[in-house]
């Protein structure tokens, strides 16, 4: 059966080699009108697509995206990038993203002792990093300095606000001098709706009806 099919595509195309399978659905229609390729693809489908684009034009019916992963990349970003900074020197992030997950660095040299008291040092412009403004805080972030003294608990809320919240360490006062450097290294899972679409490559459809 297939040889006799291959035969027939071979009579109607000869041996052009640029006519692939997808030509053919394409082209070849039903006594309803539509093509081959509206018949390959059924509800409950998935399918994967390297950009947002529903995939209705091309093989009809109702789709819906049910999810999307970011592209492997690394983000390095520099102080202008950010909204505000205060109470430091330094003050940048990087992000390595991939799949679900944002890697999130924070290295932040402050001007200002850090102790027992809520200390803002800027904010993160969460679109540099690749997804929207989250509607929770993250906290409980441990960073440490003072080479190793020191540990600092770091607070992100929600408009990207980073601030120290609390400190642990040896020295008396409870306190870590100004100009000692601190870093703090996080995941942050996400949702695909918390996910631009700029910095992804795969996005999943799913189909819901012909």
């Amino acid at each position: 059966m297939i040889r006799k099919i291959m035969k027939i595509f071979s009579n109607l195309f000869g041996n052009n080699s640029k006519i692939s399978w997808k030509d053919i659905a394409c082209n070849i229609s039903s006594k309803s009108g539509n093509t081959l390729d509206k018949f390959i693809t059924q509800p409950n489908m998935i399918i994967c697509t390297s950009t947002n684009e529903n995939p209705q034009s091309k093989y009809g019916g109702t789709w819906e995206l049910i999810d999307k992963e970011f592209k492997s990349q690394y983000i390095t970003t520099s102080d202008k990038d950010y909204v505000t900074k205060s109470n430091c020197s330094t003050f940048k992030v990087w992000a390595s993203l991939a799949g679900h997950t944002a890697n999130i660095a924070i290295h932040i040299n402050p001007s200002v002792t850090v102790a027992d008291s809520t200390i803002e040092y800027g904010k993160i412009d969460w679109e540099r990093i690749g997804f929207s403004k989250p509607s929770i805080s993250y906290k409980g972030f441990i960073a440490t300095a003072d080479g190793g003294n020191g540990i600092i608990m770091i607070e992100i809320d929600n408009t990207g606000a980073i601030r120290s919240i609390d400190v642990v360490c040896k020295t008396s006062g409870g306190s870590i001098a100004s100009g000692n450097e601190f870093r703090c290294d996080t995941t942050i899972t996400l949702s695909y709706s918390q996910m631009l679409d700029s910095y992804c490559n795969k996005f999943y459809w799913k189909k819901i009806s012909n």
